[in-house]
């Protein structure tokens, strides 16, 4: 990692490609996320860990204004160094990302400022991904937006588990004094008891136990579990979920080696744990957790991730709309939350757990495949020669191919193209899937495993778009094709249907086909708009050329490994 860094006591430069580089996201554009940020970094003053915000600059720019912080902030890339002095933005380039100032209004989230803040997201977990990032801290979010965004997770939490296709995740609570993890989190208090299981608790044990060794350095951890009743149910009386669920759960992690006692009464439990009887207390359900975690650590307590591939800390609290733009929200949770974040990242780095606390963490493709997707006349195919140039430019070997490819299928495809009628829909998808496992097997899965960049014109996206126009399901056209590698990255770019029938119409100087008639053309264009998926980023399509050029290169450096040179 590149960034500047200076020792606190010595006042001498940290060697700059070792030191971590933490990703901010910035949170919920009206909260108090993009205050807490522009504050810490202000107050850091290039001490620390180096750090870049993630997030919308103008945004930001209008929010120190406001704060009076005269600070500089500059634009950030992917494989930079940082810029001493300054404040580094990384701004996302999604085209439902991007804000106007002056008709946001604090404290009064929306679909658009959710659609925002789930791009920050996003765009982390690319950098990560790509080896541009040591570990991300994340600022508040709210999950009514998140909602209203078209995003169905309980938090933060859940969302990031999904991003990193994390199987076994937990959430813990981590301060100097306390930390500890949640068998259940954001459920009803009713419904907890239903929620415990002897597996659930064992493996909140192994996992907890296993991040204590490997993320915060703790040899030989010591676990207390909390009991679920007043008393630890009193034999009974109260409850029988300790003996029946909680007290197996701890023979069964013992048994696998760990040092963990319990269950122990809640409220003597905490005290214990606070004056360093155990490194981690397990608890039940959230507010029994929360409440003794905040009591002794409300303005530094961080919420860090474990399971995760990758370092995930959060701030320890919300997104404050009562105080958002007052200017009197403190840093001081997200400065725990990045010095927390490259702690564990040289911790993983030391003991070996960069890639993952899983046993068998998914191998790394060694090439990159970017599909150009959209419309036809969206200027997809000149986008791709553009790219293919840049990235030719930069030292990388590049693959440039397109579908419908040129094999057999693939001109019987063209040949449809006047001709759609001659047959049934579900034969035209027959043949696209046909050309395509060829084109995977013969094309595609060679490249990626030699080291390439792959970039295809089209791919499995379009297929479930134009064919998903004619009445086919999407859904299932998409199931179809899990025999193709899925891209690193798919540019949707998006341009209203009668622009693309025009451009057709005045840069070929001839009639658009069957495939490019502007009532179907509007058809494919709202089926791309339902489309999801990690590797999707939609990017507007109109405009100056090179500005769209550059929207793409911002996107598409996210992905690149940092070995290149970028």
């Amino acid at each position: 990692m590149r960034c500047n860094v200076r020792d606190k006591k010595t006042g001498r430069a940290i060697d700059i490609e070792s030191a971590p580089l933490i990703g901010i996201t910035m949170g919920c554009p009206v909260g108090i996320g993009p205050e807490v940020a522009l504050k810490y970094l202000w107050q850091a003053a290039g001490e620390g860990p180096g750090a870049v915000i993630i997030g919308d600059r103008e945004v930001l720019v209008s929010t120190a204004r406001r704060l009076g912080l005269p600070a500089v902030i500059c634009d950030w890339q992917p494989g930079q160094p940082l810029r001493s002095g300054s404040i580094n933005v990384y701004q996302t380039v999604d085209a439902d990302a991007v804000l106007n100032p002056r008709k946001l209004r604090y404290g009064c989230p929306n679909r658009q400022t959710g659609l925002a803040m789930v791009s920050y997201i996003k765009a982390a977990v690319r950098l990560l991904r790509a080896g541009h990032l040591s570990a991300m801290a994340t600022c508040p979010i709210t999950k009514a937006a998140l909602h209203e965004a078209g995003y169905d997770y309980p938090g933060h939490t859940e969302m990031l588990a999904h991003l990193f296709k994390a199987e076994e995740f937990a959430m813990m609570m981590a301060g100097k004094s306390l930390k500890v993890t949640l068998a259940t989190i954001h459920q009803s208090l009713a419904s907890v008891a239903a929620g415990l299981t002897t597996e659930v608790i064992c493996d909140l044990i192994d996992l907890s136990a296993r991040s204590l060794r490997r993320d915060f350095a703790v040899r030989n951890p010591r676990l207390a579990v909390a009991a679920l009743n007043p008393h630890a149910g009193e034999g009974g009386m109260f409850g029988d979920e300790e003996e029946r669920i909680i007290a197996p759960a701890i023979a069964r992690a013992q048994a696998m080696g760990w040092q963990v006692e319990g269950p122990f009464p809640p409220d003597t439990i905490f005290n214990k744990a606070a004056a360093g009887d155990f490194d981690l207390v397990v608890c039940m359900y959230h507010d029994q957790g929360l409440i003794p975690f905040k009591l002794l650590h409300f303005a530094d307590g961080v919420n860090v991730t474990i399971g995760l591939p990758y370092v995930r800390t959060s701030v320890d609290h919300g997104t404050a709309y009562d105080i958002a733009g007052k200017g009197t929200a403190s840093p001081v949770s997200l400065k725990a939350a990045v010095e927390m974040a490259a702690m564990i990242a040289e911790n993983r780095r030391k003991y070996g757990a960069e890639c993952s606390l899983s046993p068998s963490p998914s191998p790394v493709r060694q090439g990159r495949l970017i599909a150009f997707e959209g419309i036809d006349g969206s200027g997809k195919s000149t986008q791709i020669e553009l790219l293919a140039e840049t990235l030719r430019g930069e030292g990388f070997e590049v693959l440039l191919t397109r579908e419908p490819t040129d094999s057999s299928y693939g001109r019987r495809i063209r040949e449809l193209y006047s001709h759609r009628e001659a047959v049934s829909h579900e034969e035209e998808l027959e043949l696209f899937i046909a050309d395509r496992r060829q084109h995977v097997a013969e094309v595609i899965n060679p490249a990626l495993e030699s080291g390439k960049i792959v970039l295809t014109d089209r791919y499995f996206l379009s297929t479930a778009a134009y064919q998903g126009a004619n009445g086919l399901d999407p859904d299932d056209i998409l199931r179809r094709n899990n025999f193709a590698p899925s891209p690193d990255l798919a540019l949707i770019l998006e341009v209203p249907p009668s622009l693309s029938v025009a451009r057709i119409r005045q840069g070929r100087g001839e009639t658009p086909n069957d495939f490019e008639q502007e009532d179907y053309l509007t058809k494919v264009a709202a089926v791309f708009a339902g489309l999801t998926g990690d590797y999707i980023r939609r990017l507007p399509g109109t405009g100056d050329l090179d500005a769209v050029r550059l929207r793409i290169w911002q996107a598409v450096k996210e992905i690149l490994p940092p070995a290149q040179g970028l």
